[in-house]
């Protein structure tokens, strides 16, 4: 469980940066999220099968659909997928 099991969603900012996301997309988004939420607001590892797991789909639908749609979201330079609005919210949280 995450140190601060209540996460601050800006419902406004979160649709609108996500409007051309499909139906599973934004699911597959929110679900990184949350993980990353419970994960104490630290970064995922790139592990495809990890994500993949976390997303509710096999390996190659992350692969071939989701990670490319998902990426742009965060930044991924350091082999962790960063989330700047989520981090900056769990150091206000913290």
């Amino acid at each position: 469980m995450s140190q601060a099991p209540i996460m601050p969603v800006f419902t406004d900012a979160l649709l609108g940066d996500t409007l051309q996301l499909s139906a599973e997309e934004f699911g597959a988004y929110c679900l990184l999220l949350l993980a990353t939420w419970r994960n104490n607001g630290q970064a995922l590892a790139d592990d495809g099968h990890r994500l993949a797991r976390i997303c509710r789909v096999t390996p190659s639908r992350w692969a071939a659909r989701l990670r490319p749609a998902l990426v742009s979201f965060f930044d991924v330079s350091d082999g962790t997928w960063h989330q700047k609005r989520l981090e900056k919210e769990w150091n206000y949280v913290e």
